[in-house]
C-alpha cells in the first residue's frame, strides 16, 4: 500500500522564499537567477525540497538575512526545469530562469 506521504513526496514540487515586494515581478518575468548580494553563493534560484526545510531556514539564517522584510512563499512545480542538487541537504538550485507558469501557488509567510 502507497502512504500519502510517499505520494506527496514523489511530486515535483520545490519551494522558494522571496520579499513580498519582488511578487508582481516574479508573477510577470518568473523567477531570474541571480547572486545573493549578502553572500558567496553562485548565481542561481536557491530553492528548498520541503516546507520543513523552509521553515528550518527562516528559523536560523534565512530569517535573519530577511528580519523585518515581508517575504510570500512561492510554490514552484520542477517539471520541464533543469534543478540541481545543493551543497548541503536543505537545498536545490536553478541556474535558469523558472517561468511563471511553474509557480503554482504563492502565499504570505508571518
Amino acid at each position: 500500500m502507497i502512504k500519502l506521504k510517499e505520494i506527496i513526496n514523489n511530486l515535483n514540487i520545490v519551494y522558494h522564499i522571496s520579499r513580498k515586494s519582488d511578487l508582481p515581478n516574479i508573477l510577470k518575468n518568473g523567477l531570474i537567477a541571480k547572486k545573493p548580494v549578502d553572500m558567496n553563493d553562485k548565481k542561481g534560484i536557491y530553492l528548498f525540497p520541503s516546507k520543513d526545510d523552509v521553515e528550518n531556514a527562516l528559523v536560523n539564517w534565512l530569517g535573519d538575512r530577511l528580519e523585518n522584510i515581508p517575504i510570500v512563499l512561492l510554490t514552484i512545480d520542477t517539471n520541464g526545469l533543469n534543478i540541481h542538487k545543493g551543497d548541503v541537504e536543505y537545498e536545490m538550485i536553478s541556474y535558469n530562469r523558472i517561468p511563471p507558469k511553474n509557480i503554482i501557488k504563492y502565499e504570505d509567510y508571518d
